[in-house]
Formats: C-alpha cells, sequence, structure tokens
C-alpha cells in the first residue's frame, strides 16, 4: 500500500503557487490573507511518494489548531488530479489524504478546527477518529453548514435585465434591482475602509453586537491589505449622494466571494443591500471575468433568505472539532 505523508513548509510563496491552482482552493488559505491574522499559521503539503496530492493551512492559537472567526474556509485543499481519477481510485486516495491529515492533527495538535470546503466531501477519517474510545470528548463533532453558489458568467452580455442570472433572481430581488436603477443609486468602489467599518459597527450595534475595537481593527487590516494586493474591492451604494449600503467581496484563481456587507439602519431603504451586490456581482462579472461567486454562508434565517433569493445553487459544507 503506498504510503501518503506530511511535508510541513515555510516558503508561503511557493505553496500559494501550486496549492491556488485547484479548484479547493480559497482566499481564506491566501498567504495575503492569513498574514495579518495574528494566530500562528501552518502550511503543508500531503505527499503519495513524491507526488503533491494535497495541500493545507491552518492556524495556531496558544499551541492548539483553532480557526480565526474571519477565516470561513481551512484544512484540506485536494489537488484536482484527485478529482480526475476513476471514482474506486479517488474514493480511495480522498479518504487517505483526510485519514493523513487528520492524524496529523490528533498528534501534533490535540485539537481539531476545521471548515472544510464544500468540494471536500468524504468525511469519514473524521467520524472514525477514535471511534472506539468511550469517552465522547476523544471523537470529533461535526456540524454541516451551507453556502450558495452563483454563476455570474452571463452578466458579461450587454443588457442585464435579459440575462440568466437576473431572470433567476426571486421577484424581490428583480424589483430591487429595477427600484435602485429607477431611483439612481450608483455604486461605486471605495479605496478606504473606513466607511465600511463604521457602517458594520453601526450594523452590529443595531443588533445589540459590541465589537471589540481590536476585531474591528483586524477586520480592515485583512480586507485593506487584500484590496492592496489586487485581491478584494470595497462596493458602496450612494442614493442622493448619501452612501446607504457597503459590500466587500475578494476573489482568487477560482471564484469571488461575499466577504463583509453592512447598511447604514437608519436609512430604511429596503432595496439598499440587493442593489449593492447586484452591481457588485455586474463588475466582478465583466471587469474581472469571473464565473461563480461564492456567498459565503447561509446559516441564518435572515441572511440565508437574503442570499439564496440571488438563485445561487444549495452547497453544504463540514465544521469539524475537537479538543476545543
Amino acid at each position: 500500500m503506498s504510503k501518503f505523508r506530511i511535508e510541513l513548509t515555510d516558503n508561503y510563496t511557493e505553496w500559494y503557487e501550486q496549492a491556488s491552482h485547484h479548484s479547493s482552493f480559497t482566499v481564506f488559505s491566501d498567504p495575503d490573507f492569513l498574514s495579518v491574522i495574528p494566530e500562528e499559521k501552518v502550511y503543508g503539503y500531503i505527499k503519495k511518494r513524491d507526488e503533491k496530492m494535497a495541500y493545507f493551512s491552518i492556524t495556531l492559537k496558544g499551541g492548539i489548531c483553532k480557526r480565526s472567526g474571519f477565516v470561513i474556509h481551512n484544512g484540506i485543499i485536494l489537488s484536482d488530479s484527485v478529482f480526475q481519477l476513476k471514482l474506486e481510485k479517488r474514493n480511495f486516495d480522498e479518504f487517505r489524504i483526510n485519514e493523513t491529515f487528520v492524524n496529523f492533527l490528533e498528534e501534533n495538535f490535540k485539537s481539531i478546527d476545521l471548515a472544510l470546503h464544500p468540494y471536500i466531501r468524504d468525511i469519514r477519517p473524521y467520524l472514525w477518529l477514535n471511534y472506539h474510545s468511550p469517552d465522547e470528548k476523544n471523537k470529533c463533532r461535526i456540524y454541516v453548514r451551507y453556502t450558495s453558489y452563483l454563476k455570474i458568467g452571463d452578466l458579461r452580455r450587454k443588457n442585464e435585465f435579459e440575462t440568466i442570472v437576473f431572470k433567476g433572481l426571486s421577484k424581490g430581488r428583480k424589483c430591487n434591482v429595477r427600484e435602485g436603477r429607477k431611483k439612481g443609486v450608483m455604486t461605486v468602489i471605495e479605496p478606504d475602509v473606513d466607511l465600511f467599518l463604521r457602517f458594520y459597527e453601526k450594523m452590529m450595534a443595531n443588533q445589540g453586537i459590541k465589537i471589540e475595537n481590536s476585531s474591528l481593527e483586524l477586520l480592515g487590516k485583512i480586507i485593506s491589505n487584500l484590496v492592496l494586493k489586487d485581491k478584494a474591492r470595497i462596493f458602496v451604494s450612494y442614493y442622493k449622494k448619501k452612501p446607504i449600503y457597503a459590500t466587500v467581496w475578494g476573489w482568487d484563481k477560482h471564484r469571488s466571494y461575499y466577504l463583509y456587507g453592512a447598511g447604514d439602519p437608519d436609512i430604511d431603504l429596503g432595496f439598499k443591500g440587493t442593489i449593492c451586490c447586484w452591481d457588485a456581482i455586474l463588475w466582478l462579472a465583466k471587469e474581472k471575468k469571473i464565473d461563480v461567486v461564492d456567498f459565503e454562508g447561509v446559516n441564518s434565517p435572515q441572511r440565508g433568505s437574503f442570499k439564496l433569493s440571488f438563485g445561487g445553487e444549495l452547497l453544504n459544507y463540514y465544521w469539524i472539532k475537537k479538543g476545543i
């Protein structure tokens, strides 16, 4: 039986150049995203002989595997060569890759905190870790989460209202877009993160959530660094020359991600979030030639309903935790 093994690396540039080409890579494993996060970073490969079958990135806090709250996906990035194998061989290799990875985490950190990419389907190695132990604390806890993938390539056609994407919107979203156009809402790319952060803090306060200054500062650093590296943009919608909503969208070589969104809670315009997202998606399709956006989570009733009303495909992914 061929051996799979872990190889760590501190050459983040080389790791990124290799890992980022594979379809289960996300911006949340990009060293440009992770570089401003205070947690320790661990990057590595999973090899079969000398072939790199998978890549991984995790963060450590206090010596344990702990995912930062701003990191949506972490852990395994499968080589696309695995997806191209015959089904029986693919199932075997994918299982062994994840088995090698979870054993590495168990032996070195005694904790697991992962949010796998939707393309990682076989989680049996995590379910079977310490399978016969009578103590449930020795086993992984698995949580099913959801996101939405929306295909947007059709928006590169001239008339937005004739596109497949627009026709796939819910009735309410279509009305929101048309109302935004009728009222002359303008959405621009904002170079400064401060406006978004003010909206974000105000929105959270309106929901009874106090955001620590350190968390707000870290969020600003993440966004600013991605914008600086040409891996994100801040979109702000204006109505009657007043900003009403802001969204932040990042991207990698495979798709774009709805990272963050916030509006002015004192401005009661039902279309404001929709038109800001719609204009951002139009720009991503036309200017960046992006074909798919990931709405990054449909896991609460209000946000889930809003994001799914754009007509995307519902995908599930797995949160895996042990020892925390």
